[in-house]
C-alpha cells in the first residue's frame, strides 16, 4: 500500500468527502434569493456551494486560501470563473466591495480557533452592506461533545474514482478531547492489479459552546442573531444535527 498522509486532502478527493450531499443547497439558494447579489462565500473550496450559486445567475465571489482548490475548480468546470475566485486569507481579506450576503458553509467555521473566528468576523462585518446577512453552518457542538473519546476506523462508503472509475473506500475514525474533535479520514483507491493508494487526512473541529459563538458575533458588531438546528429552519436544540447561525446588524 502506498500511503500519503497530510492535513490537506487533494482536491480530487475532497469532492468525494462523505456528507457532501445536496441537502443544504436549497437553503443557500433561498438565502441568495432573499438577499440578492452580490454574494461572497468564504472557504469555497472546489465549489460545491459556489457553483450552484453561479449557475443560478447570482453575482458570487468565492474566496479560499488554498490555491490548489481554486485551480481544481477552474479546471474541472467549463466556465470562466477567474474573475469570481480570490485566493486570500479569511482573516485579512480586503476586497473593496460590500455584499448583501456572506456565507461560511460546509462546517468550515468549526475548524477555526477563537482568535481566527474573531478575526474573520471582523473582516466579514467590514464587507457587509447595512442590510447584509452573514450565514454560518457548523455541526452542533453539543452533539460532538457527547461522542465517545475514541472511535476506531470504520468504513463510511465506497465511491467510484472520478477519473478511472475504480473503487475508493472511505473510512473514518475520531479522537475527542475536551475542546476538540479530530476526525481522521482514509481514502483507499483500489486498482485492478491489487495496488492500493491511500490518502490520509485529518480535520480538527473546535468544540466552542453555542453561547461562545453568539457572544463572538455580538463582539464583532452583530445585533440580530437567529439560530436553526438544520437546513429546514427547524428550531435549534441540543440534539439538532447542525447549528446554523444568521447574523445581521
Amino acid at each position: 500500500m502506498l500511503n500519503r498522509q497530510g492535513d490537506i486532502l487533494p482536491p480530487l478527493y475532497y469532492d468525494l468527502y462523505p456528507g457532501h450531499n445536496l441537502e443544504d443547497l436549497p437553503f443557500w439558494l433561498d438565502l441568495a434569493y432573499r438577499q440578492s447579489s452580490p454574494l461572497l462565500e468564504l472557504g469555497c473550496g472546489t465549489g460545491r456551494v459556489f457553483l450552484p450559486l453561479i449557475l443560478a445567475g447570482y453575482q458570487a465571489i468565492g474566496l479560499d486560501h488554498d490555491r490548489r482548490m481554486l485551480d481544481y475548480l477552474l479546471q474541472a468546470n467549463h466556465l470562466d470563473l477567474n474573475r469570481w475566485l480570490i485566493c486570500a486569507d479569511m482573516t485579512t481579506f480586503h476586497l473593496g466591495l460590500a455584499f448583501n450576503l456572506i456565507i461560511i458553509p460546509c462546517n468550515t467555521y468549526a475548524t477555526f480557533p477563537e482568535n481566527t473566528r474573531r478575526q474573520t468576523l471582523r473582516q466579514v462585518f467590514q464587507h457587509l452592506r447595512p442590510a447584509g446577512l452573514l450565514a454560518i453552518s457548523l455541526p452542533n457542538p453539543v452533539v460532538l461533545r457527547s461522542l465517545p473519546k475514541h472511535n476506531p476506523p470504520e468504513l463510511e462508503e465506497i465511491v467510484a474514482h472520478p477519473i478511472d472509475g475504480n473503487p475508493v473506500q472511505i473510512s473514518s475514525a475520531w479522537e475527542r478531547s475536551t475542546n476538540q474533535l479530530t476526525i481522521f479520514w482514509y481514502y483507499d483507491h483500489l486498482f485492478t492489479d491489487g495496488r492500493i493508494e491511500r490518502f490520509g487526512f485529518h480535520q480538527a473541529y473546535y468544540l466552542a459552546s453555542v453561547d461562545n459563538y453568539l457572544d463572538e458575533l455580538r463582539w464583532a458588531g452583530f445585533t440580530h442573531l437567529t439560530i436553526f438546528g438544520n437546513f429546514h429552519h427547524s428550531s435549534y436544540s441540543e440534539n439538532s444535527p447542525d447549528l446554523i447561525i444568521l447574523a445581521s446588524v
